[in-house]
């Protein structure tokens, strides 16, 4: 009986390519990042000018309030009002005053285009109300990427002739492992290689323009809990972002009053707790499941969908 020929070198020669193509394809499928977030970025008191609670939470990936926020401030501004005698039962009163995703959002609430008068009685047990309010943070998910906020990245590359190769230099390790059982190991891992594939997350990165957003919204959050009780602001427009990021307490020890209507609201909604900790362990309110969608890769336009 012949000895087998001594075809391990020629193995690991295989198996060594094959690690380089694994490498490439990890390399070429990493999905983009945002840019970097300043650790202290400089607080200021005054939210960005333009820009809606849902749009500015969601470039935060801080959601899960955010709904009840957008209601505080429509409240604020005089765009809807609350019934004293029951406040979870709400009226509107100018719509005019509506941006469009604030209009597309007071539309979810009462169930219909908004017009005076209509009115919504905001039950965190109403379902098809949850529905309408998860249908709008998903139109918001596709309005950053037009607002230019958020960018489309390029496709990410094919990985079947990756996997392809993978294959052929797996046969091919095969061939080897026929004549030196040796080298069958070779063929095990790049058969494991070859098979193993599985999707990556793709995201939507942040823009320039959507990170400067995202540090300014941060400085707001930076001012409302570390700024000095007797520094003067116009603590109105801060309102719902002290809901968003837990801060209502901060915000009240500086002389904020929601008045007993909307704070009466803030309770029954879940707005009115303070935060724990960062975005992902905040509590949230009635809605934080239809805010977040429950997954983040399912509901956050940071993810591409499978079927983007």
């Amino acid at each position: 009986m012949e000895p087998s020929p001594d075809l391990l070198g020629p193995a690991l020669v295989v198996l060594a390519v094959g690690f380089a193509l694994e490498v490439v394809r990890i390399v070429r499928e990493q999905p983009p990042v945002d840019p970097s977030r300043p650790t202290w970025p400089p607080r200021q008191p005054v939210p960005p000018a333009g820009v809606s609670v849902l749009v500015g939470a969601h470039v935060l990936r801080w959601r899960r309030r955010s709904a009840t926020a957008q209601v505080a401030e429509l409240v604020r501004r005089g765009a809807l009002r609350l019934d004293p005698a029951d406040p979870a039962r709400v009226e509107v009163v100018d719509p005019r005053a509506l941006d469009p995703v604030e209009r597309a959002f007071v539309a979810a609430l009462v169930g219909a285009e908004p017009h005076v008068g209509s009115r919504a009685h905001l039950r965190a047990d109403d379902v098809e109300l949850a529905g309408r309010v998860r249908e709008v943070q998903a139109a918001v998910n596709a309005l950053v990427l037009d607002l230019g906020l958020r960018y489309r990245p390029a496709r990410r590359p094919e990985r079947v002739p990756l996997r392809l190769a993978l294959v052929a230099l797996a046969v091919v390790a095969a061939a080897l492992a026929v004549q030196d059982p040796r080298a069958w190991f070779v063929v095990i891992s790049l058969a494991f290689a070859a098979l193993l594939g599985r999707r990556r997350e793709v995201v939507r990165p942040l823009t320039a323009e959507g990170a400067a957003l995202r540090d300014d919204l941060r400085g707001l959050k930076d001012w409302l809990r570390f700024a000095d009780l007797d520094e003067s602001a116009d603590l109105g427009p801060l309102l719902p972002w002290a809901v968003v990021f837990g801060e209502l307490g901060p915000w009240r020890a500086r002389g904020g009053d929601e008045g007993p209507a909307l704070g009466a609201l803030l309770v029954a909604l879940g707005g009115d707790r303070p935060e724990h900790g960062t975005d992902d362990e905040q509590p949230g309110d009635a809605w934080q499941d239809q805010a977040t969608g429950g997954s983040r890769a399912e509901h956050d336009g940071a993810y591409v969908p499978t079927s983007d």
